[in-house]
């Protein structure tokens, strides 16, 4: 018998780079009603982990719906960060997918926020009971806040606050297939949506891209109502990469919890470390990267 592969979630945390720490969790906290679940400085260990080193000693803050809350973002204070360009030019983490109680009440918060709506709020796509909206932060990231429904046909949470918790990374790849079959090959993976095409307004319009064209999306259930959505990455932008030394701007890395990390030794970059400050809380995490390049942060679910 095959043995079962091990499972993928639910979403942690993502981490955003932003240049200014303070006004970056002012943004959440007055505009979401989030509040501060942690601070403090990244630690050498965790920075060299990411891939970061100039990252290390950072102040950072972790953000979230209520303390201890899952789905959080954690911001990390790198002043240098480039939000001229966007980071929608380069393969990896596209977006942050956050869970709303009401897409148009959410509309309503962005008002006079430092958020800027790319999106309005829509249906994502003919008779589907899910509506949702885009924005970019004051890090220049991609978040997407969809109200979610019990009948959408994937095991998705319900929001217990207006704006609550991520449940969707969403990512670009150069290829679509191998993107997809690390995670099926690495992953226990659940409901799959078939590659179709969509018309990414939102993140062709930051790219500076024609907003009329169709690129290919689909997506992989996960474990914690949670699920990953692959998309076809810009051809235009198949080149670009990242910082060598640093984080990576928008979406940095995604953590996600696993029942194990012994079962996954082949993916990971270093060897799992244990680690006292939140959202380890003395659990061990590593490093996996995945197809397209983009950075996995695995913590044992202890």
């Amino acid at each position: 018998m095959t043995p079962a592969l091990p499972a993928l979630g639910p979403i942690l945390l993502g981490t955003v780079p932003v240049p200014d720490l303070d006004a970056a969790t002012a943004a959440y906290i007055r505009t979401f009603g989030w509040v501060v679940q942690s601070e403090g400085r990244i630690a050498a260990g965790l920075a060299a982990a990411w891939g970061a080193p100039r990252a290390e000693g950072a102040r950072f803050c972790i953000v979230g719906s209520e303390p201890g809350r899952i789905g959080g973002v954690r911001l990390v204070e790198r002043p240098d960060v480039d939000l001229a360009t966007s980071p929608q030019h380069v393969p990896g983490w596209r977006s942050l997918e956050i869970c709303v109680q009401n897409v148009h009440e959410a509309r309503r918060l962005l008002e006079g926020s430092p958020f800027t709506v790319l999106g309005e709020p829509a249906s994502l796509g003919e008779g589907s009971p899910l509506w949702a909206l885009q924005a970019t932060g004051p890090g220049r990231e991609m978040l997407y806040l969809t109200q979610t429904v019990l009948d959408s046909g994937f095991d998705l949470p319900l929001a217990q606050h207006p704006v609550d918790r991520m449940f969707i990374a969403v990512m670009t790849a150069p290829s679509l297939e191998a993107a997809a079959a690390w995670f099926k090959g690495a992953f226990a993976t659940g409901l799959e949506v078939p590659p179709d095409p969509y018309i990414l307004v939102a993140c062709s319009s930051d790219a500076g891209l024609p907003t009329d064209r169709s690129y290919r999306i689909t997506a992989l259930g996960l474990a914690g109502q949670a699920l990953v959505e692959i998309d076809d990455h810009f051809p235009e932008f198949l080149d670009a990469r990242p910082l060598a030394d640093d984080l990576r701007p928008g979406i940095a890395l995604i953590t996600w919890e696993v029942e194990s990390l012994d079962a996954l030794g082949h993916l990971l970059r270093d060897a799992p470390v244990r680690r006292s400050e939140q959202p380890y809380n003395g659990r061990r995490s590593a490093i996996a990267v995945g197809a397209a390049g983009e950075l996995h942060e695995l913590v044992e679910r202890g």
